[in-house]
């Protein structure tokens, strides 16, 4: 990891669930970078983790719609302390200045 790079975990769930509570039935990359603390790009990436795993879908080239779901417990939880890729959680690179 070069220096002044985070790596940070998030539950693509937790993600969902905070779109959901902005109130908003459709969202920009901008918007969402704003609203996380994150670059554009990241929070494009983290949008299409969304996209794949069913929580927003794409409108246009910035924009997402974000979709009803069931409930935020709706992805498999791992036992505490244990880390498994399949979790819900997603590693993105996060530059700091």
């Amino acid at each position: 990891m070069e220096e002044g790079e985070l790596k940070v975990k998030m539950r693509v769930a937790l993600v969902a669930a905070v779109l959901r509570g902005y109130g908003k039935k459709y969202v920009t990359v901008k918007e969402v970078g704003l609203l996380l603390g994150v670059s554009n790009r990241t929070a494009g990436r983290i949008l299409a983790r969304l996209e794949k795993e069913g929580f927003v879908y794409r409108y246009s080239r910035k924009t997402y719609r974000v979709l009803a779901f069931e409930s935020v417990d709706r992805l498999p939880q791992a036992p505490d302390g244990y880390h498994t890729p399949d979790n819900g959680e997603e590693e993105i690179g996060v530059t700091q200045p």
